[in-house]
């Protein structure tokens, strides 16, 4: 058995918070239910019953799940990190993705705890009638996903080599505020699918499809944090990344092929415009991954250059999928290539109509600045300052640059739209020649950087 599940498991019964949070959120279960019903019997109001109580039970579970112990499992993860209070993920001798697992089966099995307490109350609302079985099966079915999909994003948060306590406080305590935003969303959305009684239709044959295609997304989505959580753990010497970008590849290349069975299996004759629209969360991801990858080492690890192949493909495949400050960016630029090379073929594809692209401005936009950042400190910088907060700095001076920008277009002052500006009305996409432009012009600087980087990877003689 895991050995970092077990000690998790340990040190979560002999914790007295978490006993205390058990203890108290039966407590809350049994007085929301018991007022609620007596309210309810008061008035003389049968009516939906039980959907409102397992709105409330489902709400109370959620925000168990979905908040208290992702943040729980950041907090503890955190603390594990410090310098001052090291653990056994930097003495024992046990891969990484044990510890990712053991964090992750930890939080699964303190969820299962909860969710059994509020099992008989999910079975009372069935009774009093307004719900049923499927609803109840596919309600936390979308819950334990997005569970997951939470705790593996904040095990990621608490891993990851964020700058200074400051900085990471405040990251950490910014992704706890938006959960809890997307917590709030979450209820409303499935208060307003109950009302509608449109939860059990997730299966039936004409959406099949599309939650099958829900469920990949959410697999992807977890994937591409599980792996992250890896590489995380790992030692920084080492050829970390190489799991997570492997992934994401392949991610890159399964999300056309389901699109294509999508379209036999639909009959609907629409993969060119799905391969568009999934081209858009595609390039910001991409652009996103580009910034990140500007905060990484800029020189190879001797064990990176002992581990080198010697042959060109195998350097070539070890260096792009390798750690790597110009092999994660050229890596970046290529998916964002190819993702906007599949979202144009419904414009160049034969028997196809023209058009302009949609919603890929701003992530083109951030490119160019993540680009223009690395430039600057690879010439003028880089024996003075580490990058390892370039991607911060690539952030705020992008959000910063916009909202001066608006700020001068709202004014008057500069035409509108704005070249360099995040905050754009993507429906017309007229900047989006531009922001290509602004790309190609640094892409033509920062391609010898990207060859003189290949060619000192390779192991010494």
């Amino acid at each position: 058995m895991n050995p970092i599940l077990l000690k998790e498991l340990r040190q979560g019964i002999r914790n007295r918070f978490v006993l205390g949070a058990y203890l108290l959120y039966i407590l809350a279960l049994l007085l929301a239910t018991g007022m609620y019903l007596a309210k309810a019997y008061g008035d003389l109001n049968f009516d939906g019953m039980g959907r409102t109580l397992f709105q409330m039970v489902f709400a109370l579970n959620g925000f168990v799940l979905c908040v208290f112990i992702p943040v729980q499992t950041l907090v503890r993860l955190s603390r594990e990190r410090w310098v001052a209070n090291p653990d056994l993920q930097f003495v024992a001798p046990l891969p990484a993705s044990a510890f990712a697992l053991g964090k992750l089966g930890s939080g699964a099995a303190l969820a299962g705890l909860f969710t059994s307490a509020a099992a008989p109350f999910c079975f009372l609302s069935y009774f009093l009638g307004g719900v049923d079985i499927p609803g109840l099966a596919v309600s936390f079915l979308l819950l334990a996903l997005i569970f997951i999909l939470a705790l593996s994003a904040f095990i990621l948060l608490g891993i990851a080599p964020l700058p200074g306590k400051f900085g990471r406080a405040a990251i950490q305590l910014l992704a706890t505020g938006l959960l809890v935003v997307g917590f709030a969303l979450m209820v409303v959305h499935d208060s307003l699918v109950f009302e509608a009684g449109e939860v059990p239709l997730f299966f039936e044959r004409d959406r099949l499809p599309r939650t099958l295609s829900l469920l990949f997304a959410g697999l992807s989505v977890w994937a591409v944090f599980f792996t992250g959580a890896i590489a995380g753990f790992r030692a920084p010497g080492s050829n970390r990344m190489r799991p997570f970008r492997v992934t994401v590849t392949a991610l890159w290349a399964l999300w056309p092929a389901w699109f294509w069975v999508w379209s036999r299996i639909d009959g609907v004759p629409g993969f060119l415009h799905m391969l568009h629209e999934w081209s858009v969360p595609a390039v910001l991801f991409a652009s996103l991954l580009l910034v990140f990858a500007s905060g990484e080492r800029a020189d190879f690890s001797p064990r990176q250059l002992e581990d080198a192949p010697r042959t060109i493909a195998g350097r070539l495949f070890a260096w792009l999928f390798g750690n790597g400050q110009m092999s994660g960016m050229a890596w970046s630029l290529l998916l964002m290539g190819a993702a906007l090379l599949m979202g144009t073929a419904k414009f160049w594809w034969p028997g196809h109509g023209h058009g302009v692209l949609t919603y890929h401005t701003t992530p083109l936009t951030m490119a160019a600045y993540a680009l223009t950042s690395t430039l600057a400190w690879r010439f003028f910088l880089k024996g003075k300052y580490s990058n390892a907060s370039l991607w911060i700095f690539t952030m705020a001076a992008a959000f910063i640059i916009s909202i001066i920008l608006s700020a001068l277009t709202a004014v008057e002052v500069l035409p509108d739209p704005c070249l360099g500006t995040l905050f754009v009305d993507n429906t017309l996409d007229t900047l989006f020649p531009h922001s290509v432009f602004w790309s190609m012009l640094l892409l033509i600087a920062f391609i010898p950087l990207v060859v003189q980087d290949f060619v000192r990877f390779k192991k010494r003689a």
